[in-house]
């Protein structure tokens, strides 16, 4: 049974990474869009630890979007949660390949967000 408009509610960015070289001939990582999809949020969970002396909190979440051949497990999601503010943006990396069903109509996409400051922004 295809995926319902009225159920994916969640507009999302899938960035996909590019790689170049800096002047020091390390490997810089970015991020560009590559596609929007409408996603709706399936389940989700947080967890804290501490690493010396900081807490670093990491957000999971499963998304359900249509089946979609070029999503990747290297690529990341970009929700933005308030259209007038895209700074706001939540990030959300795709853990292990995207989960399609048997009729390759809709996909799972298990994520992690990471909350501490610069993580590959």
């Amino acid at each position: 049974m295809p995926l319902p408009a009225g159920t994916l509610t969640h507009r999302l960015v899938v960035q996909r990474p590019i790689e170049s070289r800096g002047a020091s001939g390390g490997v810089a990582t970015t991020f560009e869009d590559f596609l929007e999809v409408w996603a709706r949020p399936l389940s989700g969970k947080s967890a804290e630890r501490y690493t010396g002396s900081q807490v670093i909190s990491a957000n999971s979440q499963i998304w359900e979007v249509r089946y979609r051949r070029t999503i990747t497990a290297t690529m990341r999601l970009k929700w933005i949660v308030d259209a007038g503010s895209p700074e706001l943006a939540r990030y959300f990396d795709i853990q292990g390949s995207p989960l399609p069903d048997e009729l390759n109509e809709r996909m799972a996409l298990v994520t992690i967000e990471r909350e501490s400051a610069g993580w590959r922004q």
